[in-house]
């Protein structure tokens, strides 16, 4: 039980921290629901299981890992008979707690990663078609300036011939007036 807790723990842990000397973030850094795990993980094991556990040669750590003294072990099983199945027995109170924990995040219909899932699969689709949105109005923009264009360019060059044959009329008249 220790070494799976412990290993659950390391493996939030992991998938959640951010390395400051490379400046590498994980997959899930600063996920919330990551940090609601880890919270929810340490209040079952606080709360009111904390002595229990000590009877039972387990003791919480400042970083909420888990440790085993098969001695303090034994000794609790002693003194206690019923302890252990009381706490992690079937019907235990950290047994419980963990599995309502387990069945409210990974139930295939309700859980929050079901729910989270289908909630990100949303987002991504909507942004895919954002995207596709965002593409066709480019599209449409650049043919519209295109097409502006086209038709500045054309009367461009229709101005410049008017100017040109103007320049020539003017030019023409400029020599008819000066041989009079």
């Amino acid at each position: 039980f220790v070494s799976v807790y412990n290993a659950t723990l390391g493996a939030l842990r992991s998938s959640s921290n951010y390395n400051a000397d490379t400046k590498t973030a994980s997959a899930l850094t600063g996920d919330s629901m990551v940090r609601g795990l880890q919270t929810q993980l340490r209040n079952i094991m606080g709360n009111n299981n904390v002595s229990d556990l000590k009877a039972l040669g387990v003791s919480v750590g400042k970083d909420g890992s888990l440790s085993f003294d098969a001695g303090a072990f034994e000794k609790g099983l002693a003194e206690q008979p019923a302890l252990a199945g009381r706490v992690l027995g079937k019907d235990g109170s950290i047994s419980n707690s963990l599995d309502n924990l387990l069945k409210s995040n990974l139930d295939s219909g309700t859980g929050v990663l079901v729910q989270r899932t289908d909630s990100l699969n949303k987002q991504i689709s909507k942004l895919e078609k954002d995207l596709d949105d965002l593409d066709a109005r480019m599209e449409r923009t650049y043919a519209r300036y295109t097409a502006q264009f086209t038709s500045m360019d054309t009367l461009v060059a229709q101005m410049q011939n008017t100017s040109n044959y103007l320049t020539s009329q003017l030019a023409n008249l400029s020599a008819s007036s000066s041989k009079k």
